[in-house]
């Protein structure tokens, strides 16, 4: 494949995870002067100069891209939390934490969800569908995985409110639709 493609394809995911995980930290309060770690009468912008690649940090190699910018991936969800990107295609499956999951092809999002887990996802806080990935093979076998958060089954101690559930799903050969019956539970953990 394009190294360039390659490369897009990993700053796209790598964006949309940090802007998840930003996301979650939208609740921090900003640092105030009590919480500075530098002494005082120091200057501290020496200090963060090199440790975030000032003047003593090593180049940049050869084929580094001189600008990063943002790509919306997806839009019109409620939570997204994850997103995959299957190898050779211009596509992409993203999770949205009610229960969703969502095919894009170049951009624009499907009407009809690729899976839908709302009927057995305990969905609220850190609760929900909080993940998808794509086999390695996924163009060949159809496999994904998905994990979500599932009302408490048998054996689930009465002090647990959830368990949590790692599931393999198959797709349809256009790999549009995952196949309703197909979900085979890998793992469970209350």
């Amino acid at each position: 494949m394009d190294s360039k493609i390659t490369r897009r394809r990993l700053l796209r995911s790598a964006t949309v995870a940090g802007g998840i995980g930003l996301a979650g930290c939208s609740q921090l309060r900003p640092p105030s002067a009590d919480d500075r770690t530098t002494a005082p009468g120091t200057d501290d912008r020496s200090t963060a100069a090199t440790s975030s690649g000032g003047p003593d940090a090593s180049p940049p190699p050869e084929d580094f891209p001189e600008s990063v910018a943002l790509e919306t991936v997806a839009s019109g969800l409620q939570a997204p939390v994850s997103v995959s990107f299957p190898e050779g295609e211009d596509r992409s499956y993203v999770a949205d934490q009610t229960g969703v999951v969502y095919v894009y092809e170049s951009g624009t999002r499907r009407d009809r969800p690729f899976l839908d887990l709302r009927d057995v996802v305990d969905y609220g806080g850190e609760k929900g569908l909080l993940g998808v990935a794509l086999h390695p093979k996924f163009g060949e076998n159809g496999r994904l995985f998905v994990r979500y958060s599932a009302p408490r089954r048998s054996g689930t101690p009465s002090n647990y409110s959830h368990t949590f559930v790692l599931s393999e799903f198959r797709a349809t050969a256009d790999g549009l639709r995952a196949v309703a019956d197909s979900e085979r539970t890998v793992l469970e953990i209350a």
